[in-house]
């Protein structure tokens, strides 16, 4: 919501669970609600998981999109059009971030975003790369896009059996961060390996990033 005039808010669309629909997109309000328009629409697979707003610049947001399509008998959630997008001019243009840090997989599942209060220019990004974590991201074994009428099963649980855990990869699921308003990342953690499931990054005010599931559970961690 704008912080100036409350008629302005924004809502991220993922949209229904079966099949393409046309009502994914982000959508805005300039009259508190009562009409909206979809300032975005990527395709009828791809729908947005989150919105964010730069605490000093209301014209400039941060959006995720995700593709993803569930059937009866299993759920592919990723494929090219997830991604996360800038505009500058209150939602009257995106502009999709690509390299500069950001992985180069082009398998992207949930994406989850948040801006630092204290430092606007500072973004957090939550990313499900490939088919990392066991969630199933869409994709085959070799790393081929699953046909989206196609059921896939998730991998296996990992870690609690007192192995060490293993070194920080950025060609898998984690956490990235940038600096200069989204021109470049770099890659923090895989503290967030199953961004799917750990669906939101807050940055907490004593400099920890909380880390919220879908049940309402949170936990934090210091990654800076």
């Amino acid at each position: 919501m704008h912080p100036k005039n409350p008629d302005i808010a924004y809502v991220a669309v993922i949209g229904h669970l079966f099949g393409p629909n046309k009502e994914r997109g982000l959508y805005k309000t300039t009259d508190g609600g009562a009409n909206w328009t979809n300032t975005k629409f990527i395709d009828e697979d791809t729908g947005f998981t989150d919105v964010v707003m730069d605490p000093a610049n209301p014209n400039t947001l941060y959006a995720a999109s995700y593709q993803r399509r569930r059937q009866p008998w299993g759920f592919n959630g990723g494929g090219p059009g997830s991604g996360i997008w800038k505009t500058t001019d209150g939602a009257k243009t995106w502009t999709k971030m690509t390299g500069n840090g950001l992985p180069t997989n082009p398998i992207i599942g949930r994406i989850g975003l948040d801006v630092a209060r204290s430092k606007p220019g500072t973004i957090y990004a939550s990313i499900e790369v490939g088919a990392s974590g066991g969630t199933g991201a869409g994709v085959n074994d070799d790393g081929t896009l699953a046909d989206p009428n196609a059921g896939r099963g998730g991998g296996g649980g990992g870690g609690g059996r007192g192995q060490a855990p293993p070194p920080p990869d950025p060609n898998k699921s984690g956490i990235w961060r940038s600096d200069d308003a989204g021109k470049t990342w770099r890659f923090l953690s895989n503290s967030m390996d199953r961004p799917m499931y750990y669906s939101q990054i807050r940055r907490c005010r004593d400099s920890r990033t909380a880390i919220t599931t879908p049940s309402g559970s949170t936990r934090a961690t210091a990654i800076t």
